[in-house]
């Protein structure tokens, strides 16, 4: 994938956590309930929750594809000789 803010190519790979991941757009600072706002990023995985990334060395920055279909393998990780894993 192309970084869109550089051009240069960037490094698929995951971003991985203790618990499921989410994007909100206030900071919860003690307890986090997810509100219907919120964008869960990882799928459900009670030992390491994981999403397919990108990131670009030369901008510092990650960009997290969302949403059904971001199982944790990226685009480059998901073709093979035939195809696309399903």
């Amino acid at each position: 994938m192309e970084c869109p803010y550089c051009g240069k190519e960037m490094t698929a790979g995951f971003v991985q956590g203790a618990r499921v991941v989410y994007f909100t757009e206030e900071e919860h600072a003690f307890f986090f309930l997810p509100g219907r706002k919120d964008i869960k990023l990882t799928r459900d995985n009670f030992f390491a929750p994981t999403c397919g990334a990108y990131q670009c060395p030369e901008c510092r920055m990650v960009i997290i594809p969302y949403g059904k279909g971001n199982d944790g393998k990226t685009e480059e990780k998901q073709n093979t000789p035939d195809g696309p894993l399903t």
